[in-house]
């Protein structure tokens, strides 16, 4: 049910939604619609530059509003903030 919402919620009001899920969940996400991230992924760090974060790449979901075209290449790298933790 929650997943329900928050698909709704993108759907209405965002171009795209993004997750990092945990492994064993990727397929209830595939099966609601999300797309895997294909490319690696990266956080930039305010010391040491970018930096990969290969424990990411194949948990990263992503649901597109589709009432927008959003462009994006799911292979190139995706590069977020750096935060400590999960």
């Amino acid at each position: 049910m929650l997943m329900g919402q928050v698909g709704s919620i993108v759907h209405a009001q965002h171009e795209l939604g993004g997750l990092s899920a945990i492994t064993d969940a990727v397929p209830l996400y595939l099966h609601r619609g999300w797309v895997s991230w294909t490319g690696a992924t990266a956080a930039l760090d305010c010391v040491g530059g970018v930096i990969a974060t290969d424990d990411a790449d194949g948990r990263i979901m992503l649901l597109d509003n589709q009432m927008h075209t959003v462009a994006i290449d799911r292979r190139s790298v995706l590069t977020s903030d750096w935060r400590p933790g999960d």
